[in-house]
């Protein structure tokens, strides 16, 4: 601790002195791994082909973004019973779930037991997806035990990074929506929304235009030095990347970039002025 109290030290004495040239120093010499920038989705993607996101229905997916971008949200439905909230359950989880069956194979299929009714068959999904029994707590047509049901967080249609809820809150009557709040699970939000879209639910779909432009290519991948948690709604961009550090771009399978890669992405890149330190000689005089 004293030796890097003694290296802090220095080093404030050493921008004191000369802060303009700190400040050249920290621009010229800041690793693009730890700056703020933007690049074009269709360089970024022409680049490295594999973050390109893509849907397995472009074409519905477009026009379920372009309905909302419109507001034409399709006829609300009059009431909400936790039956009907059940099968737009099941729709949402079981595309959630076939998106994730791509990449991999040992991944649990769901599978109902032998007997259950037809008029069950989506309430008894949602019990074995979250293991609760609702017909024993609630009234299954009743609008007044959906609301019940519906006022734990976790009672909503709720997916990993994916939030899918009913919602009569700023119109008459109730609508399905999907908000993506991880600029990471693009794909899977569009994907989910396109289950719903051609279920024929009343579906809203939060940031639609953003997901629209980053389908056409037609925006820009923002670069972050920490993309923990970074929300879509947080910036302009489409989504985020975090650049690796240049020594861990090697012309290995194992690496993330090539460092031909890495280049081209800092080359083509348009990056944000770095903050600058400024600093009162006069007033750091007098308070010493």
């Amino acid at each position: 601790m004293a030796k890097l109290t003694l290296y802090f030290h220095k080093l404030i004495d050493t921008i004191i002195q000369d802060p303009e040239e700190f400040n050249d120093y920290v621009a010229n010499h800041l690793p693009y791994q730890q700056r703020d920038g933007k690049i074009a989705r269709k360089e970024f993607n022409r680049i490295e082909p594999r973050f390109k996101i893509e849907v397995e229905d472009e074409t519905t997916a477009i026009k379920a973004l372009e309905d909302s971008v419109c507001k034409n949200f399709g006829r609300p439905l009059d009431t909400m019973t936790i039956r009907s909230y059940c099968k737009y359950y099941r729709i949402a989880h079981e595309a959630y779930g076939r998106y994730f069956e791509r990449f991999d194979t040992t991944r649990k299929i769901r599978t109902l037991p032998n007997g259950v009714p037809l008029e069950l068959q989506d309430v008894a999904y949602y019990n074995m997806v979250k293991f609760c029994d609702l017909q024993d707590k609630y009234a299954l047509d009743n609008e007044t035990d959906f609301n019940k049901f519906a006022s734990d967080h976790y009672g909503e249609l709720g997916l990993l990074r994916l939030n899918i809820l009913a919602s009569d809150f700023d119109s008459p009557g109730w609508r399905i929506i999907v908000s993506n709040s991880y600029s990471a699970y693009v794909d899977v939000a569009v994907e989910v929304a396109t289950a719903l879209y051609k279920s024929g639910a009343p579906l809203e779909i939060h940031d639609a235009a953003k997901l629209l432009r980053i389908l056409k290519e037609k925006d820009h991948v923002k670069l972050i030095p920490y993309t923990f948690h970074d929300y879509m709604g947080h910036h302009e961009e489409g989504t985020v990347y975090q650049l690796p550090w240049e020594y861990e771009c090697m012309d290995s399978e194992e690496n993330v970039l090539s460092l031909k890669q890495y280049h081209d992405i800092i080359s083509l890149a348009e990056w944000d002025e770095i903050e600058k330190v400024n600093i009162d000689k006069n007033e750091v005089v007098s308070k010493l």
